[in-house]
């Protein structure tokens, strides 16, 4: 992700799909020496100057480990005129997912009653033993919820809007590692409906990411990136899955197999800055997931329910 600030530039990453970046807050995750004398850089940072160095400090080779900084300053920083927070969003530029996203917003569904979200991937391990990083507390910031199951926590939110009260569950069931491979959470939605979500790395051989919303019309099912079903009282023809349904490479392989994706988040983000534009997924939303992904392991933590909103 990139943050261009008036007279500054900074190559930081949100906690989303960086290694390393679940605080005690929604954070963004950037890094600073180990070897510096202790600061508030060295928990939480509230400060955009501490962040700015990062690069720098990446290009000279005096990075060694991230850190985590909270993302008010950035946030609401990032709404000054001529200035903008991008966040790779990779599920929003898939084409399925965004019809899928049209029969919710345009109420086909009807009203939202349930939600269920499962990752249940795999993966074997030698990826966390030939890794100094994954499946550490201080390096990873957490297991398959915040490095795997990111994505669809991210999904979720975009499609039926903010959780006001989660309640989970996290273990480590197969793995050696000091972080969870295996999370469970029941959300409570703000618009009155509720869900599950499953994220997980210990689930062999792996399986294609699986979403289904249930309205009073009916039922969408999501598998990997593909239409499954569309399951309305009242659909046309028009409104069948139109394809088959690809396999899910990552499902049982760390390996990025398709970027077309990402490459239409940083088309996004080029027309963004050219048009002076916000981009299609911006800081704040980008926060809203770290935030519930905080509250998960906060719940799981405690065995209480945490309250969002």
């Amino acid at each position: 992700m990139f943050f261009a600030g008036r007279g500054s530039s900074v190559r930081c990453r949100t906690s989303r799909g960086w290694p390393g970046a679940i605080g005690r807050s929604p954070t963004y995750c950037c890094q600073v020496p180990r070897t510096s004398t202790p600061s508030s850089a060295d928990q939480n940072s509230a400060s955009a100057s501490e962040i700015f160095v990062a690069s720098e400090l990446q290009r000279a080779g005096k990075i060694i480990a991230p850190r985590t900084f909270s993302t008010g300053e950035i946030i609401y920083g990032a709404k000054a005129p001529d200035v903008y927070a991008e966040i790779n969003t990779y599920e929003d530029a898939l084409a399925d997912v965004r019809r899928l996203k049209a029969l919710v917003d345009t109420g086909r569904i009807g009203r939202p009653i349930l939600a269920n979200a499962r990752v249940k991937w795999y993966r074997p391990p030698s990826y966390y033993a030939g890794s100094r990083w994954r499946g550490t507390r201080a390096l990873d910031g957490g297991g398959a919820l915040i490095n795997q199951g990111v994505h669809t926590v991210d999904l979720l939110l975009w499609l039926l809007g903010p959780v006001r009260r989660v309640f989970a569950k996290a273990i480590t069931g197969l793995h050696a590692i000091e972080v969870e491979d295996t999370a469970v959470a029941v959300l409570e939605f703000a618009n009155g409906a509720v869900g599950t979500l499953e994220a997980a790395t210990s689930a062999y051989p792996g399986y294609s990411r699986q979403m289904e919303l249930t309205g009073t019309n009916g039922t969408i099912k999501l598998d990997g990136d593909d239409l499954a079903a569309i399951d309305l009282l009242d659909a046309g023809d028009d409104e069948r899955p139109t394809g088959p349904i690809a396999a899910t490479a990552s499902a049982a392989s760390a390996v990025v197999a398709d970027a077309s994706a990402h490459t239409r988040v940083l088309e996004d983000f080029i027309v963004a800055v050219a048009r002076r534009r916000a981009p299609a997924c911006d800081g704040r939303s980008g926060r809203q997931s770290t935030a519930l992904i905080d509250a998960i392991y906060q719940s799981a933590q405690t065995g209480q329910p945490v309250d969002l909103c």
